[in-house]
């Protein structure tokens, strides 16, 4: 159920996420992201404090030793030599506010496009102060998909293309998906569609495409980090073995993934109801 990693699980859990099916909407944009700034700086120093207790801490976390810059945009910096069969991935998490927020996204990413899971190994600080995540990636062989094959691959698996938003957003009763375009989809040389980079979010009404989930992300600040860390130190050694979850060959054909995607929607209830609300 946890996938992308157990660092990914593990720093979901410290962070007390919550769900809900209902959603108060009348906060304005501006106190939507009062909130989400309050809790980042939670959020952060709980992962900080754990990340540093694991060893997976990285301090001006801007290049990776011994591998060479492949690619670079907006949210992140791939790296990888020649022959290598994965690439490693420096996230910022600037663009959701919340580590929460991307470690869904991560977690998201991984159950609807398991043949280019993201991996999370590290966590970090670039030199300008900014929180980072540090995650492994497969490499994908192949040519970018058009935007005419991606429409298809992604309508077939039951999504709707959105009329409201740019060319490449597509959205369910469960989940909305955008940044679905030639760079971020790769035909393989079997012409397999593989999604290796999208911003994809549980639907929520503020996203006005008949979303219902609520994220009220909340730590108990009368606990330390310290106590947090304690108290969840003996769960998580109990959850260690069943948070490996195998993922599935990047040779699944266009129609085996729609038909999995579409599968996977009782995994998506799943991972509402018990990732967000037991935890």
């Amino acid at each position: 159920m946890y996938q992308g990693g157990t660092a990914n699980a593990t720093a979901s859990i410290l962070l007390s996420s919550n769900e809900s099916s209902s959603r108060n909407v009348t906060l304005s944009v501006s106190e939507r992201y009062e909130r989400d700034k309050r809790q980042q700086f939670i959020q952060e120093r709980v992962i900080v404090s754990w990340a540093k207790a694991k060893g997976i801490w990285h301090d001006n976390l801007d290049t990776i030793k011994g591998k060479e810059l492949f690619a670079e945009g907006g949210e992140a910096k791939v790296f990888a030599n020649d022959g290598d069969t994965n690439v490693i991935k420096i996230l910022s998490t600037e663009y959701f506010i919340t580590p929460q927020f991307a470690l869904d996204r991560i977690t998201l990413h991984n159950t609807l496009f398991p043949g280019a899971a993201l991996k999370i190994t590290g966590f970090g600080r670039n030199s300008k102060g900014e929180f980072q995540f540090l995650v492994e990636q497969p490499f994908i062989q192949g040519t970018p998909a058009t935007q005419a094959e991606i429409d298809e691959f992604i309508t077939k698996a039951g999504f709707i293309k959105s009329t409201k938003d740019r060319g490449n957003t597509f959205f369910n009763d469960d989940l909305y998906i955008s940044d679905l375009h030639d760079e971020n989809v790769i035909k393989t040389p079997n012409d397999n569609l593989i999604v290796i980079d999208a911003d994809i979010r549980l639907n929520t009404p503020e996203l006005n495409r008949n979303g219902k989930y609520e994220i009220n992300n909340s730590i108990i600040s009368s606990l330390s980090v310290n106590n947090i860390i304690n108290n969840m130190t003996k769960q998580l050694n109990q959850q260690e073995e069943s948070l490996r979850v195998p993922s599935t060959s990047s040779k699944m054909s266009n129609k085996e993934w729609a038909e999995a995607v579409k599968k996977r929607q009782a995994i998506t209830k799943a991972y509402e109801s018990n990732y967000m609300k037991n935890l």
